[in-house]
């Protein structure tokens, strides 16, 4: 995968987030945003990794998607794993062992 599709899909966010209605979906919306921009540009350092962590963060991003999108009513369809993955690494502050903000 190219780092392109790593912008498009923290773009797609992007463009989830102007469109939910539902703070909680805005916010994990916008924790999902920040894991593909930190992914985009941290990936040139993570060689063969790049494709293990794109693989975990599509699989939060199809939950957070099908959630933002109404396809579920409430974040309450997320799976438990998926909300606490996403919890996990925003709490912590690293991902893949590497500090980050939502700032970044």
């Amino acid at each position: 995968m190219t780092q392109g599709y790593l912008w498009d899909k923290a773009a797609e966010c992007a463009r989830a987030i102007e469109a939910a209605d539902d703070p909680i979906q805005r916010e994990m919306l916008t924790h999902l945003q920040t894991l593909w921009i930190n992914l985009a540009n941290e990936s040139p350092l993570l060689g063969d990794k790049l494709d293990e962590q794109i693989e975990a963060i599509s699989s939060i991003h199809a939950d957070v998607m099908q959630t933002a999108t109404n396809k579920v009513t409430s974040t309450s369809g997320l799976q438990p794993p998926t909300c606490k993955l996403l919890t996990r690494w925003i709490r912590d502050g690293t991902i893949w062992g590497r500090p980050f903000t939502l700032d970044d």
